[in-house]
């Protein structure tokens, strides 16, 4: 079939002229309600939860559904009591997919068309996650050949749809019109009704109206409706979005039915008028007053003669959210109403009629209000919409109001209800700063796409509601509908729940220039796509103007740069001044925009676009429309772009890309033939062109589960923030917190304050702290649980509430209680902790305290409970606290204790160490007779402990060897041509390291003891074995993970989309930056590799002790791991520097001290707090949709490997031993290796045997996994191990508890830092 129209010279699909056929004008949503009761119900959502891990519907909201089904399953068609809608969707309709156009039949569109053997196919839903055709995953090359306007004849996938549906007696009155709508649909379509031509639409993302009352059969009588849908179209070339190209009806279908007198289209606008005195809007938050607000109204009619219109008048109602009457002082804000002016052209849509007879007439009716004299001046008390006092509408206090628009006529009275949400808002542009309602705003921000796991595009209700309170309760405050307009009912839950968003035309064509070196071959320079432009933008504005939660209009994403995005602009100004303009393409200071919204810039690149605004050469605020590119184990450095935003008043905050991983479940089978379900991405369907697992770049998994960054982007966005005040002239025992309100419009009157203390991890509860605070808050109600948990929570004490602070300001918080009291409890928690593991530590210990603070809800939101924390930081102890007494005090504890050990024989008999060389391996085998016996084995082969059992338990299962490679994460694979950082590491030949050459093992010191022959003594104390050996790379091994897959994402370009008067190119050469631990590694000049593979000199020193503890110096000398040399700009990096070891399978359990709980980085650990911290081992690796480096905790003091089974079996634990300024210990614990991990492709690629061994890495130092993009190697420089030597220590001792592995660090501390005073005993 080519096309309904076949005296077309040139086919619909193909022609950017034609941008539909018989479609009506867009338009604000229309429901066309019966009563008044109804137009207020319909917008509050039935969720009576705000738990985001539950199912959220109401229970009558399911059965409302299920009952809505039964009635689509028999009649086709479900109409409402309440309104004129009547859905055709929800249900199946009959389905078939051709290759092109010209296979469909063209009789398909007739009622009698035999379609039985024809699938079934639920509506709305991709017919490619219906099993129909490939889904293609593809960044920006077009999936189709580049040759607009023409898209390929015989690869043109078309699906024909066939549904039939009986109206109802009585459903359809006399003089009723009646319209046909699609809310979405990709890319174009024709419908026919009843075997005649509806018309035809572009543009997949907005609602396709047509007038079908002329069509439609009888009450009763069937009516087949035939729907012909094109995956390719002139659109596609406008639609080149980074995401899943899918095809189909993927929104609902329904009937709109009006009486013969009916609203057509209606415009709320809400004036507000500020007075601002000096800097408008500057950084402290100085806000404008308002002075002034109107509520105007414009209501658009028609009808079948002017006569009947001027009968009609339009009563405007303003209820609360509840359908309650707005009061004031005065009493009930009275409703107000205005006459039908008829006879205005304008007024009723002629598309689809051939003359104005069957068109009808159009009318008018304008309403203007003073908002002030009406509702009221603003209640400084705040308060629901409607509760007295004129409320504005913002992300924060979302004060909504209900305007139902009554059509009455004078003779029949009420003939239908029309309604919006209606928030009074105002968004303006004033000294380079973002204003909302007169407040400096800043946007905390994400990008998303409509995106759900086995729907595609196809979303419930249930499904967006989920997404906003996650992103609420993770201090989210705005959303960027990326990059095309979304479905209705997502910006009424944004007024909702309050969100901010920025709502974009359907419109990307970054293909066409995708390294923008040619913005004229981009279509917006085309005088023949022109319309479509402009249509885009015009059907966005109209459908969307009365939506509240609407802060911006956004051009598009990526499409270059010409006349068009003028004329856009241009309009949506004209029609709309109370919300600026954005646009990111050609640049992001064109004149098309009002913000400048550079995508991914760095945060050095910000301070060149801020001089830009002190120099006075730019009035328009900063908005990264785009950054912190959260692909895999990803985001970071996040903590720097907020220092950046917060640093200058004309910055307002940026967009994180992107919130979900974009994947599709699928199934595959496994080699044993099992069945097992994965996510899937670009390229697992066979799909041509894709760009991989590019589409994996969310804040959450597909499922809405977090990524550990999540947890990072609610920390460093946290409304509320803490600091020690600075005491100095002050009471030396009083405790005061500095307390900023980051809050923009709110004060901080709801929210509660609780702070605790914390020793070695663990807090601490006293009678001397008072009364712990009653548990306000329950973790799953954030719906961001992480698998592992604190080893003992709890112990938050009230500080009170944080008071009416206005936004945007800082209070002081003095703590009820002193320096004095937090001395005493923690010297009486140490001493307590003390006595109870004297058998865990001898001597002198040095101890480690925390103090924190959070910030909770006081009463119940939206979308969160009472005690929901909105911020948790956790502070340094302060320093009029003294630690030392506690140290001093437990010392005593301890030499008690050892003094009474002394004088019992047994207890302080030692036993002997005994070694043995093997004089042809070099090995080295040192034992301990008795109860707590020793084996331990240093191999002469690899110069590694290969062997280590306590008490009969083997505590290794593989070698303790040096790493430097990791499993490569999509950052680690960002870039071309070999300049990425795997594909360095790769080619230097880190993942496969092996001793070289001659390994050198000798005993160097033997305390205490005498050789009874050669190669062999009894040691009374310590033996010190030293291994020195030269690491190169081994045969590479063919597999997946032998070579750097690069290139994914490529053509994003990163920092260069901004328009800041700087050279790029000196932006990325930066000097290499030295380790953190400047005074315990020797740093020495970078020596030039020899040859494409590096090599790594190490030098272990061992200390092997009686109690079986094990101390280890290592040397590292990898001055010559990476070969040289590098193209400008790029700078060495290893991945890490430290040793890997495997333990037995019946170490399933890990406990440690350091950061979490969650998985934290170098570049990323805002939110992970010091604690003592347990999970299983198989929960502590993150299940990134592509396998990679994951499950890390940085800050680790201590790590205890211990049986699952919580037997007092004995476990191994390691301890970080290297003095400070270093860093303590990076570990990542896991049941699968780094080569396994490494070499996936997908999650279930990896053994899932419950029986596996433990692998774990110990690091010095791990590299920051980096996030400004994922398609250039951009770590920030502090977060890179630059080729050195590098000295650091450990420690290895056997343990059956948490406990055993504390106070064995405690000792050990004591020990380390004795050069700096140790305790006196």
């Amino acid at each position: 079939m080519r096309g309904a129209r076949a005296n077309a010279a040139v086919p619909d699909w193909e022609n950017p002229a034609v941008l539909g056929i018989n479609k009506r004008a867009s338009h604000t949503p229309l429901r066309s309600f019966r009563d008044l009761e109804s137009a207020v119900d319909f917008f509050r959502p039935p969720v009576p939860s705000t738990n985001a891990t539950t199912r959220l519907l109401s229970e009558n909201a399911r059965r409302q559904h299920a009952a809505k089904s039964q009635v689509l399953t028999v009649r086709g068609l479900a109409g409402s009591p309440a309104s004129g809608m009547h859905k055709l969707s929800g249900c199946d309709w009959k389905f078939k997919l051709f290759r092109n156009p010209g296979e469909v039949p063209p009789e398909f569109l007739e009622p009698d068309y035999a379609a039985s053997d024809w699938t079934q196919i639920p509506v709305p839903l991709n017919w490619e996650c219906a099993g129909h055709g490939t889904p293609i995953y593809t960044n920006f090359v077009y999936p189709i050949p580049l040759d607009p306007p023409f898209v390929p004849t015989l690869e043109n996938p078309t699906g024909c749809y066939r549904h039939c549906f009986a109206l109802e007696k009585g459903s359809v009155r006399p003089g009723d019109r009646v319209f046909l709508q699609f809310e979405g649909v990709d890319s174009a379509f024709y419908v026919w009704l009843n075997g005649n031509l509806v018309g035809f639409s572009k543009d997949s993302r907005l609602t396709a109206e047509f007038d079908v009352t002329c069509l439609l059969a009888a009450a009763e009588q069937q009516n087949t409706l035939a729907v012909q849908v094109f995956r390719w179209s002139d659109g596609t070339y406008l639609e080149d979005q980074d995401m899943w190209r899918l095809s189909g009806i993927h929104r609902d279908v329904q009937l709109l039915v009006k009486p013969a007198v009916h609203i057509t289209d209606f415009t709320i606008r809400t004036p507000l008028t500020f007075e601002y005195g000096g800097d408008a809007g500057d950084s402290n938050g100085t806000a404008g007053l308002l002075v002034g607000a109107k509520l105007e109204v414009e209501v658009l009619l028609g009808g079948p003669s002017a006569e009947e219109l001027a009968e009609c008048s339009i009563i405007a109602h303003i209820l609360d959210e509840h359908g309650r009457p707005v009061t004031t002082r005065s009493g009930p804000v009275p409703p107000v109403s205005a006459r039908v002016a008829a006879g205005r052209w304008y007024g009723a849509d002629t598309a689809g009629h051939a003359g104005r007879g069957s068109a009808g007439i159009g009318g008018v009716a304008r309403l203007s209000a003073d908002a002030l004299a009406l509702l009221g001046a603003p209640s400084a008390e705040g308060g629901a919409a409607g509760s007295g006092g004129l409320r504005l509408w913002s992300a924060e206090d979302p004060a909504l109001y209900c305007l139902v628009l009554e059509l009455r006529h004078a003779i029949l009275g009420s003939l239908e209800f029309e309604s919006c949400q209606l928030g009074f808002r105002h968004t303006e542009v004033r000294n380079a700063r973002l204003l909302h309602n007169g407040h400096p705003v800043m946007l905390r921000g994400v990008n998303r796409h409509e995106w759900d796991e086995r729907r595609g595009k196809a979303l419930t209700e249930e499904h967006m509601i989920r997404d906003i309170l996650l992103m609420k309760q993770n201090n989210f405050n705005a959303v960027r509908c990326s990059h095309y307009p979304n479905i209705v009912r997502w910006y009424e839950l944004c007024a909702h729940y309050g969100l901010y968003v920025v709502d974009e035309a359907n419109l990307e064509t970054h293909g066409f220039d995708p390294t923008f070196v040619d913005n004229q071959s981009n279509p917006v320079n085309n005088p023949a796509w022109a319309g479509a432009f402009l249509d885009r933008a015009m059907g966005m504005y109209g459908r969307d103007k009365n939506q509240p939660a609407v802060l911006m209009w956004s051009l598009g994403n990526e499409s270059g740069y010409g006349p068009a995005h003028l004329a856009m602009a241009g309009y949506l100004r004209a029609r709309d001044p109370s919300r600026p303009i954005h646009y990111e393409g050609g640049g992001s200071r064109t004149a098309a925009t009002d913000i400048i919204p550079p995508m991914y810039a760095r945060p050095s690149q910000l301070q060149a676009l801020t001089a830009l605004v002190d120099n006075g050469e730019e009035r328009r605020p900063i908005m990264l429309c785009e950054y912190a590119h959260s692909m895999g184990n990803s985001t970071g450095n996040l903590d720097q772009y907020w220092e950046a935003f917060e640093s200058h008043p004309s910055i307002a905050g940026g967009f994180i890309w992107d919130w979900a991983d974009q994947c599709l479940r699928a199934t595959t089978t496994r080699p044993d033939g099992s069945k097992v379900e994965y996510w899937a991405y670009g390229g697992d369907f066979g799909d041509k062109p894709n760009d991989g697992q590019f589409c994996c770049n969310g804040l959450v998994f597909p499922d809405r589960s977090p990524h550990p960054a999540l947890f990072e982007a609610k920390a460093v966005m946290a409304p509320i923030a803490f600091a020690w005040e600075d005491q100095d002239g002050g009471d030396a025992a009083s405790l005061t917190l500095r307390v900023r309100n980051k809050y923009d419009i709110c004060t901080a009157s709801n929210i509660a304050l609780q702070w605790r203390l914390l020793l070695n991890g663990k807090p601490l509860t006293h009678p001397g702290l008072g009364t712990v605070a009653e548990a306000l808050h329950v973790p799953t109600d954030t719906a961001v649980a992480t698998t592992a948990a604190p080893l003992l929570d709890g112990g938050w004490y009230d500080a009170g509430a944080a008071g009416p602070m206005p936004p945007r300001s800082a209070g002081v918080l003095q703590l009820q209680t002193s320096s004095e009291t937090l001395t005493d409890v923690l010297r009486d928690a140490a001493t307590a902790a003390a006595a109870g593991s004297l058998s865990r530590a001898g001597g002198g210990v040095r101890l480690e305290a925390h103090f924190e603070v959070r910030a909770l809800l006081r009463t119940a939101l939206r979308w969160a409970e009472v005690g929901h924390v909105v911020a948790h930081q956790q502070l340094p102890l302060p320093k009029q606290v003294d630690l030392g007494a506690a140290e001093r005090a437990v010392a005593a504890v301890l030499t008690n204790a050892a003094a009474a050990a002394a004088a019992d024989p047994v207890a302080a008999a030692i036993a002997h160490l005994q070694y043995e060389q093997d004089p042809a391996s070099g090995t080295v085998t040192i034992r301990r007779a008795g109860p707590d016996d020793l084996h331990l084995r240093i191999s002469g082969a690899s110069g590694c402990i290969e062997s280590y059992g306590v008490r009969g338990s083997e505590l290794l299962a593989a070698p303790l060897e040096p790493c430097f490679f990791r499993a490569c994460t999509d950052n680690d694979r960002g870039g071309t041509s070999g300049s990425s950082y795997a594909a360095r590491w790769l080619e230097a030949g880190l993942d496969r390291l092996q001793p070289y050459g001659r390994i050198n093992v000798e005993v160097l010191e033997i305390s205490g003891g005498v050789a009874s022959d050669a190669g062999s003594a009894t040691v009374g104390s310590t033996l010190r074995v030293r291994a020195s050996w030269i690491l190169r790379p081994g045969e590479r091994k063919p597999g997946p993970g032998a070579r750097a897959q690069e290139g994914v994402g490529i053509g994003e370009m990163g920092g260069t989309h901004w328009f800041a008067v700087v050279d790029s190119s000196s932006l990325a050469t930066t000097a290499a930056a030295a380790p953190q631990s400047a005074s315990s590694t020797t740093m020495e000049p970078g020596a030039a590799a020899v040859g494409p593979e590096g090599e790594i000199r190490i030098e272990a020193t061992y200390d092997v002790q009686p109690t079986g503890q094990v101390h280890i110096a290592w040397r590292m000398d990898t001055r010559d791991a990476l070969p040289a040399p590098l193209p400008a700009g790029l700078m060495p990096s290893l991945p890490r520097v430290g040793i890997r070891g495997v333990a037995p399978a019946r170490l399933g359990d890990v406990s440690w001290l350091g950061g979490g709980p969650h998985e934290c980085y170098w570049d990323r650990k805002a939110a992970a707090h010091v604690g003592q911290y347990g999970a299983a081992v198989q929960d502590m690796r993150v299940p990134y949709v592509f396998p990679q480096e994951s499950g890390g905790r940085a800050d680790v003091r201590w790590v205890a490997l211990l049986p699952q089974s919580g037997s007092h079996e004995l476990g191994l634990a390691a301890l970080s031993a290297t003095p400070p300024p270093a860093p303590h210990l990076h570990v990542s614990v896991s049941k699968h290796s780094m080569e396994a991990i490494h070499a996936a492709r997908h999650e279930y690629e990896l053994s899932t045997d419950p029986d596996a061994l433990t692998f774990f890495h110990l690091d010095y130092l791990h590299m920051g996994v980096g996030g400004d993009d994922s398609w250039s190697p951009t770590v920030h420089p502090e977060f890179l191990i630059p080729p050195a030597v590098y000295a650091w220590q450990m420690v290895l001792t056997p343990c059956t508890t948490p406990l055993d592995a504390e106070w064995a660090y405690c000792a050990l501390q004591n020990a380390v830092l004795g050069a700096a005073g140790a305790v006196d005993l």
